[in-house]
């Protein structure tokens, strides 16, 4: 392999796997609200540094190529293109060189930018179907294609995914019949050894759908892509799920019953409490012990008597998915990692991983949720409402940070008296209907 095609391979495995490499903290996991049916997953990513990120919107409809599965040309029986059968949003990131270098590589000169589908790490389609790319390091082995069969580049198959499937079963059931793999194009293995150290992008995806599923897919130790039902309904890093399931058993068998015997860890001469760190096993286990409590906890469904500031009453102009949504912000804020702590619940001087953004899909509504680091406030693309038949081509939309960081209440002193000493009637405002200062 030439040096001009090693430089090119660096850059295309650097843009292709920009987000997940070095995002060893990124966790997700899926919330049901029985009472009104909505559906919330939420996800971090971590990384030291904020990449360039977009939300990519793909139309149904459109004819998407697909990267060669094997050497500059081949392809699988999927052919060399698909036509998307569900619209999606995504959030991609640095689209333009991941573009530029499979044009240079694969010769694909007359592919328009636009064109080109965007490397998602999250994202969810008009069917109610979305999923989250994360960093696994024990995906050592994407096996190259085997030159019979359908199969989608590992670049592709989250962009395949959106596109073509609607439900948990149906993707399921395709990865079970062999009708869906994914394997990796073993030209670009100079390029991932240089930025990643390993010859493929290692990281699984958790896959979620209008109704609550859960699925979890991953490459095992032997190369074989399998789906597996994941009933805890959250995902961190590595190790492999089955793992993070054993470690998952083990903590809540210690903590479950008197004695408790949980001890304590310490690494690198930080001590942690139980569940205390931030490393892929504690994230998985302690997002899995709180996700079950906070469902359990049913969301008060009756305004009688509540006062308008219960958790779960549903304010005016909010979705009628408000708690799900509400409760997926309060799980976000045990796995969200402050800037200078890294996986093992270490400080460090260098850099190291950090929450950079965080997403919350709503299932139910079709709703895409963003929010960056250095802003509280959310953003929203209500995937369901886009003019899906007006676009032609897929479009970009660059991260936003808003500039409204709180709402200023401080008016409401200069125009009307505080609370008065005494507490009011239980679910009534003493001043007015909407409460002091409105």
């Amino acid at each position: 392999m030439s040096a001009a095609v090693r430089i090119v391979m660096f850059l295309v495995l650097a843009a292709a796997a920009h987000a997940p490499r070095r995002a060893a903290a990124c966790t997700s996991g899926v919330l049901k609200d029985e009472q009104t049916g909505g559906i919330a997953v939420f996800r971090t990513m971590d990384f030291p540094r904020l990449p360039f990120t977009e939300v990519a919107y793909v139309p149904a409809g459109l004819k998407v190529p697909l990267v060669p599965v094997d050497g500059f040309s081949g392809t699988s029986d999927l052919g060399s293109s698909y036509t998307s059968k569900h619209s999606y949003a995504c959030v991609t990131v640095v689209r333009e060189v991941v573009s530029a270098a499979y044009r240079t590589v694969f010769m694909l000169s007359d592919l328009p930018s636009d064109s080109w589908a965007p490397v998602c790490v999250d994202g969810i389609n008009t069917a109610g179907l979305g999923l989250a790319l994360q960093w696994n390091r024990n995906n050592t082995l994407v096996p190259g294609y085997s030159g019979t069969g359908p199969s989608v580049d590992q670049v592709d198959l989250a962009n395949y995914i959106l596109a073509n499937y609607a439900t948990v079963a149906e993707l399921k059931a395709a990865v079970g019949s062999g009708k869906l793999r994914s394997t990796w194009n073993t030209l670009m293995n100079a390029g991932a050894y240089i930025v990643l150290g390993f010859p493929h992008i290692p990281s699984h995806y958790h896959v979620n759908d209008a109704t609550g599923a859960s699925l979890v897919l991953q490459w095992n130790p032997d190369g074989a892509f399998v789906a597996l039902d994941n009933p805890l309904g959250v995902l961190a890093n590595h190790p492999n799920l089955e793992k993070q399931y054993e470690h998952y058993e083990w903590w809540t068998s210690l903590v479950s019953h008197p004695p408790y015997s949980a001890q304590p860890t310490v690494s690198g001469g930080v001590f942690t409490p139980p569940l205390g760190s931030y490393n892929q096993s504690d994230r998985f286990t302690r997002i899995a012990m709180l996700r079950k409590r906070a469902m359990a906890a049913t969301w008060p469904d009756d305004l009688g008597g509540l006062d308008p500031l219960t958790p779960g009453v549903v304010p005016k102009g909010a979705p009628e998915t408000n708690g799900a949504l509400m409760a997926s912000m309060g799980l976000l804020n045990a796995i969200w990692m402050p800037r200078g702590i890294d996986a093992s619940s270490a400080a460090h001087n260098g850099e190291s991983d950090w929450t950079i953004w965080a997403t919350i899909r709503d299932h139910k509504l079709k709703d895409l949720y963003y929010r960056v680091a250095n802003s509280p406030t959310w953003h929203v693309v209500h995937v369901g409402a886009v003019k899906w038949g007006s676009l032609k081509a897929i479009r970009y939309a660059p991260f936003k940070v808003n500039g409204k960081w709180a709402l200023d209440a401080t008016k409401g002193a200069r125009k009307k008296a505080a609370w008065p000493d005494t507490a009011p009637p239980e679910g009534t405002y003493p001043l007015d209907k909407d409460g002091p200062g409105a």
